[in-house]
Formats: C-alpha cells, sequence, structure tokens
C-alpha cells in the first residue's frame, strides 16, 4: 500500500505564508480586581458564540496562571485543569486570543495560588466575530480561519486510519512561543510561526516542523484519550510523532525536528530545570531520542500492539492485503476477527 506524502504534507503548506485574523462586530470589557494571595478568581463570559474570537490583555504586578475554561470545566477546577481552552503562566503581562470552539459559558481565571503576596490586575477582553481581516504577518495572504479548516483536515486524514473522538485544531495568540493541546483540540500558537520564520527561509522545513509539532500535540490527545499512561509526557508525544511520520513515509519532518532541537543551546533549558519541574527532556536529548527512533528498525512494529486494536476496521483490511514492513498480520487477523464475530453476533441477536 502506497502512502503518498501529500496527505500530510498538503495540510500544512498553508502555514508558509502569512495570515491575517479578523476583528469585528467587537464588545469589549475593562477590569480592575485584585486576587488575595494563595486564591484564584474567575470572570465569567456568558452566552460566547462559536468562532467568537476572544482577545484578552492582562497586567498584573505579579506572576499568576491565567486559564480560559468553558462551563463544565469551571466545575471542576482547580482540581482538573486538563481541558483548559488555554493556560500560560505569565509575569507582569498577558496578551493572548483564542477562538471559541462552542456556544457555552465560558471562564477567565486569574490564579494566584502560588503567591504569598495579592495580586492586582487589570483586564481587557474583546469579544468578536471574525469578518474583516487584519494582518497579523507580514505578507498576509489567508485568514487564520482558512488555516485552522486546512488543519482539521489532519484529523480527518488520520481518522481513515485510527479511531478516535474528534480532534480540532486552533491557531491563536498565545502571548509567548508555544503549542499544546488537551483532550479534543490541538491550539499551534502564532509566536512559534513567526519564531520559525524569523529563523528560517527554507518553507519546507517549516513545513516540517510544524507537522511534528502537530502530530506530537495531537499524541498527548489520542494518548489520553486511549488511556496509555503516559499520555503527559513529552518524550512519549515525541516517539508518538515520530512513529506516525515512519508509517506516513515522512522521516524527512523528524529529522528536521531533530536537527531543530540539537541547535537549541542547552544551557537556559538546564537553568530552567533546575528552578522549577519540567515534564520534557532537554531539547538536545529529544534531538538523540528522534535520531535513535528514526535508526530503529523496530520502533513501528513495536508500536503496533497499542496501535492495532485502535485502527480502523478498512484500514486494517488494507493492511492486511498488502502488508508493510512493520505491519503485525498475526495481530490484525486477530483483531479483524474479533471484530468481525462481534458483527455477526450483533447482527443474529437483533
Amino acid at each position: 500500500m502506497a502512502y503518498k506524502k501529500h496527505h500530510l504534507a498538503f495540510l500544512l503548506f498553508l502555514l508558509c505564508y502569512p495570515f491575517y485574523t479578523g476583528l469585528a462586530a467587537k464588545k469589549s470589557v475593562d477590569l480592575k480586581l485584585t486576587v488575595a494571595a494563595k486564591k484564584w478568581t474567575g470572570i465569567r463570559l456568558r452566552n460566547l458564540n462559536k468562532n467568537t474570537l476572544i482577545s484578552t490583555t492582562i497586567s498584573m504586578n505579579g506572576f499568576a496562571d491565567i486559564f480560559l475554561v468553558d462551563n463544565l470545566s469551571y466545575k471542576n477546577f482547580p482540581k482538573n485543569t486538563e481541558n483548559a481552552l488555554f493556560h500560560a503562566s505569565s509575569k507582569n503581562k498577558l496578551d493572548f486570543s483564542i477562538s471559541i470552539p462552542k456556544t457555552d459559558t465560558y471562564v477567565l481565571i486569574v490564579d494566584n495560588r502560588k503567591s504569598t503576596n495579592v495580586l492586582n490586575f487589570s483586564l481587557h477582553i474583546n469579544a468578536s466575530l471574525e469578518t474583516k481581516p487584519q494582518p497579523i504577518l507580514a505578507k498576509t495572504k489567508i485568514s487564520a480561519q482558512k488555516i485552522n479548516q486546512q488543519l482539521s483536515k489532519l484529523s480527518h486524514t488520520l481518522k481513515k486510519v485510527f479511531i478516535f473522538n474528534d480532534i480540532n485544531f486552533q491557531i491563536n495568540k498565545c502571548g509567548k512561543v508555544n503549542a499544546y493541546s488537551n483532550n479534543s483540540t490541538v491550539f499551534l500558537c502564532i509566536e512559534l510561526v513567526q519564531k520559525l520564520f524569523q529563523k528560517s527561509n527554507d518553507k519546507k522545513n517549516i513545513q516540517n516542523l510544524l507537522l511534528f509539532t502537530l502530530l506530537h500535540e495531537m499524541g498527548h490527545s489520542l494518548l489520553r484519550q486511549w488511556d496509555h499512561p503516559l499520555y503527559d509526557n513529552e518524550d512519549a508525544a515525541d516517539q508518538f510523532a515520530t512513529v506516525l511520520l515512519i508509517m506516513f513515509n515522512q522521516p524527512e519532518a523528524a529529522k528536521a525536528q531533530a536537527d531543530f532541537f540539537s541547535t537549541t543551546p542547552p544551557n537556559p533549558e538546564y537553568n530552567q530545570k533546575i528552578k522549577k519541574d519540567i515534564q520534557h527532556s532537554l531539547s538536545i536529548q529529544r534531538a538523540r531520542n528522534i535520531n535513535r527512533w528514526l535508526n530503529d528498525p523496530e520502533i513501528v512494529t513495536k508500536w503496533q500492539p497499542f496501535f492495532i486494536p485502535k485502527m480502523q476496521t478498512l484500514f486494517l483490511q488494507k493492511l492486511q492485503n498488502q502488508p508493510q514492513t512493520w505491519s503485525n498480520l498475526d495481530l490484525i487477523k486477530k483483531e479483524l476477527k474479533t471484530r468481525t464475530s462481534t458483527t455477526v453476533f450483533s447482527n443474529i441477536s437483533n
């Protein structure tokens, strides 16, 4: 079976062009509030429509964690923050924007629980529907909404291979260079795209780096959905992304990420690890990991016992008829037999 490279690469080519996002039909609010030491406060944003763009600027006299959560997640805060639409740790000022994925009431949380000092902050929020494009990157050509639509095709493409609940993609202004995910959404930050354009003029290399990043973050979401014990482990997500790229015949994207990691100075990361708990390895070690996996002929095969029960039946049938070098035919046959038996039993019982 031929795995055509364009299936994944096409989804990212638009990211090699700067883009627009829109601001129109605005509603805004300005607040000045105080949060006691070891406490948090929430600002409720009622009945926001799907695709509303929330642009937020927070100025404060110290350090705080900022969350944007939907109504259900707010009820579980602070015990569970995994499904937050946005989370950033910031000092003095934070500026971010995010597109609302579904009509609901949302809550912006300013969390001062880590501090022994009172936190004073001022907040400016714009809520708008995207109509008139405004430039975010130089030489902008297409809308952020258009990019989001293209990125969503990545989820649809992988759904032809794997069984999972829908995962959406958003490209947002986050206030820092980042990409992150929750159970149902992968967020790609504008600042990360800007940084890549600043460091390289090679559009193909940028495509590869973004592809690895998105598969890494999607790895967190999928491994969480599939109850993998290491779903929040950065090295496990790196390996997941590398394995998928090998399966889809795009190892050059993993190699590009390894090369990028290898050029990251280790000392700042090491100092950061000393100051606080960071889940992922140093970039130089992540580069070594990816290169080792790329040269391991068994790495994809090792994942098959975990992958096969999550694969679509049609895809398993194609693998059975046209095996790949990493296919485990015994497991595929057993899985297909189980599904056939289940289907027959279901038909008889009806």
